[in-house]
């Protein structure tokens, strides 16, 4: 899990898996997407990414169909 440090890999495990963010968060973690990438594709802070990883903010609603595209919902 090269790219995440152990403090996010363990605050996303125990954060709200309800959360479209959170499942995000998981899968980006489990495949080591990088989150400079994500913050390029999605036009957000690195710091958003990282919210909505640990449950604290929910994806915009004009984010939320690529984020369930990525995962396949």
């Amino acid at each position: 899990m090269i790219g995440y440090t152990l403090y996010m890999q363990r605050s996303n495990r125990s954060a709200n898996s309800k959360s479209l963010g959170v499942k995000f968060g998981r899968y980006c973690i489990q495949n080591n997407i990088p989150v400079a990438a994500l913050s390029n594709e999605f036009d957000v802070s690195r710091q958003t990414l990282y919210n909505w990883f640990l449950g604290k903010h929910e994806p915009g609603p004009q984010h939320i169909p690529r984020i369930k595209e990525i995962l396949g919902l």
